[in-house]
């Protein structure tokens, strides 16, 4: 009776060893899962911050076509006509903007405002996106330039309109925005 008592009680405590691991292991999982949704919730707030930023420096008249176009003017970029303006920065992931241009190549009329350290460096990610668009690079738009991930927005006579933060988890919103700002 006394050996199937401490088996009965080498069992029970066998069992609940493998009760505890498992909690602890799903605890685990339910935690990462949480930092995962977490991580991913601030980075959208930063998105819409980062939107937030480009509006309130067009309201205050920060971010102005003035500011620009002597650069559209030094690469010999026409200023006259609608243009869609890509900004990309070297700390966007790189795989934000391979999948910009995977869409923005069936396109005409984009310029690219780019703030890499290196000129060779830009040329060789155009060149291996096969991306034809003029580059102007280290640019500086306005003061607090919000780097956090690429945008794009229109150049239309001597307006700047149409700021777009493209959502890589939405990319049908990038194509609803092409299309709205190519409407004739």
């Amino acid at each position: 009776m006394k050996k199937y008592s401490t088996l009965f009680l080498l069992l029970l405590c066998l069992g609940l060893v493998i009760i505890i691991f498992t909690i602890r292991s799903n605890a685990k999982q339910t935690l990462q899962d949480l930092n995962v949704e977490l991580s991913q919730t601030k980075f959208q707030f930063e998105k819409t911050q980062n939107l937030f930023l480009h509006h309130l420096a067009l309201e205050r008249n920060e971010f102005r076509w003035d500011s620009i176009k002597p650069l559209f003017l030094e690469k010999n970029i026409p200023a006259d006509r609608k243009k869609l303006v890509v900004r990309i920065f070297r700390e966007n992931c790189k795989e934000c903007i391979i999948k910009i241009f995977g869409v923005l190549n069936r396109y005409k009329n984009i310029v690219v405002l780019s703030n890499y350290d290196n000129q060779r460096e830009i040329n060789f990610l155009m060149k291996e996106l096969n991306v034809n668009f003029p580059v102007i690079n280290k640019v500086r738009l306005f003061a607090n330039e919000p780097t956090l991930s690429p945008y794009l927005f229109v150049v239309n006579g001597d307006k700047i309109e149409d700021i777009f933060i493209p959502n890589e988890d939405l990319p049908e919103l990038m194509e609803k925005y092409l299309k709205f700002i190519n409407k004739p």
